[in-house]
């Protein structure tokens, strides 16, 4: 059952948003930051003011 569960995120989910090792970079540290238990809401703004900083650099598209 756990099989069929992460087959059903993993090729919806994770192939449409972890398209460059970068991606990948930042999800291992976005569920890194989940792990050392800091509130979740802190962690949403984080994420989206660090992606509206890596947009504008160029860094992702």
């Amino acid at each position: 059952m756990v099989g069929l569960l992460l087959a059903t995120l993993y090729d919806p989910v994770f192939l449409s948003t972890v398209r460059s090792p970068l991606d990948l970079l930042w999800a291992a540290a976005v569920f890194a930051l989940l792990m050392f238990r800091l509130p979740p809401w802190l962690i949403v703004f984080a994420s989206a003011i660090a992606g509206l900083a890596l947009t504008t650099f160029g860094l992702i598209a």
